[in-house]
């Protein structure tokens, strides 16, 4: 009897095991998507955690650190987690490596205009996933680790019309003091929601 027990026991085990596997990877997608920008064949993944992505949900795009992609971030931020339990969309760009290995071209030199080629890019991919998953235009949010925070920075000022809120972590803006005070005391500077993360 103790064998059948034990049988069963094993059986009903691994049953619910592959369920969970099943279930656990049929309604969580991955989808890694390729558009044009400024000429340029772009990539990046797409997460959603239903097996259709219903309308009109928040998205929060998270930009790879310097040297990485968007799928190595995916693999150690555990925002996918997050997402499919309060149920928005997570969106994980690839850098170009023109600059370097995973290098998001970020202004230097105190000049906002250098790297339009990724502000280009995020602002293409937020209209692609408003023409293509109708996401909420009013609830697209970016955080970055590292060189992709100093990128959401720049994303602060560059697109502060299509981002609501910013959240870098371990990374700063760029530019001197004389560049960033005339920034904020510039007409033109936006006010935008933004949590910055440093240390530990």
């Amino acid at each position: 009897f103790s064998k059948i027990l034990k049988l069963i026991t094993m059986r009903t085990t691994l049953f619910i095991a592959v369920f969970l596997f099943i279930t656990t990877n049929l309604f969580s997608n991955n989808v890694t998507h390729t558009i044009i920008s400024n000429g340029v064949s772009r990539s990046f993944i797409v997460h959603y955690m239903d097996a259709q992505i219903p309308s009109n949900k928040p998205v929060v795009i998270m930009l790879h650190g310097d040297g990485g992609t968007g799928a190595g971030i995916q693999s150690y931020c555990g925002m996918d987690a997050i997402a499919n339990t309060h149920s928005f969309i997570t969106v994980y760009p690839n850098s170009l490596n023109d600059l370097g290995n995973g290098i998001w071209n970020k202004p230097v030199n105190n000049d906002l205009n250098d790297g339009p080629n990724d502000v280009l890019f995020i602002s293409d991919l937020i209209d692609f996933l408003c023409s293509t998953y109708f996401i909420n235009n009013n609830k697209v949010y970016v955080a970055g680790h590292s060189g992709g925070g100093f990128m959401a920075y720049h994303l602060a000022i560059a697109l502060p019309n299509k981002i609501a809120a910013f959240a870098p972590y371990a990374a700063s803006m760029y530019g001197d003091n004389t560049y960033i005070n005339n920034y904020f005391a510039s007409a033109t500077a936006v006010k935008v929601p933004l949590l910055h993360c440093h240390g530990t």
